[in-house]
């Protein structure tokens, strides 16, 4: 559940339209399929013009409904043409902070204990009437201040305070004392959800907190605002933290540069400028900028433990990421989580009173996203971002400021019913197409599949060349090295842009080894495919289907051997490239594309999206036949 505007001019005006789907997310969905657009059922709309106060009047139908289900429903499964009962359960809601506080009667950051999952309490700040949330409170010396212990049982919000606290505020007989109770304890009212019984308000165990609120849209331009030197009018204080403005003007071109180098299937936008138009990133942009731009851009340039510090949080989320972890890892990042709350403390809180802004609720939430992640699995299984495509995917429909609600109502109604037409007959090619980039001849297939490997696609067009003296002695070399009887062989080259490319010898078909390579990833340029027809005889001398072998002509770039990019940058310079020798190699042995970052003069930065742990990324979607394409 999560409120957008309508119209994009009225975004930032007071009074703009706006609408808020309720989306229902089936959990029986391999996790990696039910995030997905077209797995998502839309319960409703909640019309505008304004958001909705009192959101249990809107969910009360929902409410009925979850009972029924709880009980069962008769309900008729047409592969075997038997009636069964269904059951259905909500177990989790994910929204953000602000639509949160709504929907179970929190009063956000004007309460004293407002955390969902913990009491801790907040500081006031003497500026403002807000509250403000750190493990510990300002002071001088380490003996003025006070440290909070989230690990004490004390301090977890039980689920029946939900219920204890508005009892308590209905027995008080003026309203500051109902009015001191709410701000107190940071509830407001019993929930109708609360009487849902498989949703757990324990420690906010059914309500996590949303990964791409919480990270991409709050703490990482958090972040850049300091790093810019335009943080609520706050000042670096002790420690040195901004760059000055000459400095963030060059990282923001360097920054619009970067989409010209960066594959589509990274990133389904353009990347704007980030000093002049930083406001207009959006979560996908935010997310991609601090994970792979920010530490090319920024090197050298922020200060040494700012950038540091920095890289750190790169590393937690390329963690937290993950398709895959451990109960032992999970362990490992909970403390360097916290840990890296500590040093977020002394850089940029710096035990200031005058400066408790700098620590809002989100920076907070970071200490339970564990906690989160061993209840319902990796943050990516339960983000919003699905909430936000799909009402990307109303918007289009909106023609009429004079009746937007109608037209919202008749576009849900057809996402709905192309998703049943899908399902029932298997059509998702033809109702939404993948569109080529080039214009192909009639009757001309726009990829090929090779089925000697799995993992490769081909792209037409195709054709037959002579090769140049130059690659005939790379081919030799390469045929004599696999001991291959035969040399001479008609081929096909298919031609590519100069594409960046990771590769390695983990993956090889037909247990074809490659030349010289060692076991570590190595990074080059794809210049071109080139198609072998080897001809192959059994012991008889009869022939049988010739082999198909793909190889590839690659210039490597010069690194250093065995870099993790996943942990530190990896660059090189432009001079180093341009004399870099040519490679053949298996085409089996890349294992992906990559993207780089250029800044600094001629100096280039790596873009590998794999690194140690594959990782989840906003900006990708499959197909259903395993493929992946921009979302």
């Amino acid at each position: 559940m999560d409120g957008f505007p309508l119209f994009v001019k009225q975004k930032k005006r007071c009074g703009g339209h706006s609408a808020t789907p309720i989306i229902l997310i089936i959990y029986n969905l391999d996790p990696l399929e039910r995030m997905h657009q077209t797995e998502v059922v839309c319960l409703g709309i909640i019309p505008g013009p304004k958001a909705p106060k009192d959101i249990d009047s809107f969910l009360h139908l929902f409410y009925k409904e979850c009972n029924s289900l709880a009980h069962g429903v008769k309900t008729f499964d047409a592969s075997v043409f038997k009636h069964f009962q269904l059951h259905g359960y909500p177990l989790n809601i994910i929204m953000d902070s602000i639509m949160l506080e709504k929907v179970i009667w929190l009063t956000g950051h004007n309460g004293v204990c407002p955390c969902r999952a913990c009491l801790i309490h907040g500081e006031r700040n003497t500026r403002g009437t807000n509250y403000y949330y750190l493990i510990t409170t300002p002071g001088e010396t380490p003996a003025d201040r006070q440290c909070w212990d989230l690990a004490d049982p004390e301090l977890k919000r039980e689920a029946h305070l939900f219920e204890a606290v508005p009892a308590d505020i209905a027995q008080c007989d003026t309203e500051k004392a109902k009015q001191q109770l709410v701000t107190y304890w940071g509830i407001k009212a019993t929930p109708l959800l609360y009487s849902i019984k498989s949703l757990d308000f324990e420690c906010g165990t059914s309500f996590p907190h949303d990964y791409m609120h919480l990270v991409f849209e709050n703490l990482i331009p958090n972040l850049i605002s300091f790093w810019s030197g335009s943080f609520k009018g706050l000042d670096d204080g002790a420690v040195e933290i901004s760059v000055d403005e000459d400095t963030w003007t060059t990282v923001g071109n360097e920054t619009a540069a970067t989409s010209d180098y960066i594959p589509s299937i990274f990133l389904s936008s353009k990347m704007p400028n980030i000093a002049v138009n930083c406001s207009s990133f959006k979560a996908e942009q935010n997310c991609f900028w601090f994970l792979y731009v920010g530490p090319y851009v920024l090197l050298d340039r922020l200060p040494a433990p700012i950038y540091k510090h920095y890289l750190d949080m790169v590393w937690i989320i390329k963690r937290t990421l993950a398709y895959k972890t451990t109960d032992e890892e999970l362990d490992k990042l909970e403390q360097d989580i916290f840990d890296w709350v500590s040093e977020y403390k002394r850089l940029y809180y710096q035990y200031d009173a005058s400066r408790l802004p700098v620590t809002p609720l989100t920076i907070h939430g970071l200490l339970h996203v564990i906690d989160d992640i061993r209840r319902n699995g990796p943050v990516w299984s339960s983000w919003a971002f699905v909430v936000e495509r799909y009402c990307g995917g109303l918007i289009p429909a909106l023609k009429s400021r004079l009746n937007p609600y109608g037209t919202l109502d008749h576009q849900a109604k057809h996402l709905a019913q192309i998703n049943s037409l899908i399902y029932l007959y298997g059509i998702a090619d033809e109702l939404l197409p993948f569109k080529p980039i080039r214009d192909l001849k009639r009757g001309e297939e726009w990829y090929r599949e090779i089925p000697e490997y799995e993992h490769v696609i081909l792209w037409s067009p195709k054709r037959i060349i002579t090769l140049n003296n130059s690659m005939r002695n790379k081919m030799a070399l390469y045929f004599w090295r696999k001991d291959w009887q035969r040399r001479n062989s008609y081929m096909h080259a298919q031609y590519l842009p100069s594409v960046p490319m990771k590769y390695t010898n983990e993956f090889l078909p037909d247990g074809v080894q490659p030349q010289h390579l060692d076991p570590y990833p190595c990074y080059a340029r794809l210049e071109n495919i080139y198609e072998f027809a080897i001809p192959h005889f059994d012991a008889n001398g009869d022939r049988l289907p010739d082999i198909l072998l793909l190889l590839a002509h690659v210039k490597p770039i010069p690194t250093e051997q065995g870099v993790d990019t996943s942990r530190s940058p990896v660059t090189y310079h432009q001079a180093d490239f341009n004399t870099s020798s040519e490679l053949i190699i298996n085409i089996g042995c890349i294992k992906a594309v990559i993207g780089h970052v250029k800044f600094t003069g001629n100096q280039w930065g790596i873009v590998d999206r794999g690194g140690l742990h594959d990782q989840a990324h906003p900006a990708c979607r499959t197909n259903g036949d395993g493929r992946v394409f921009p979302s």
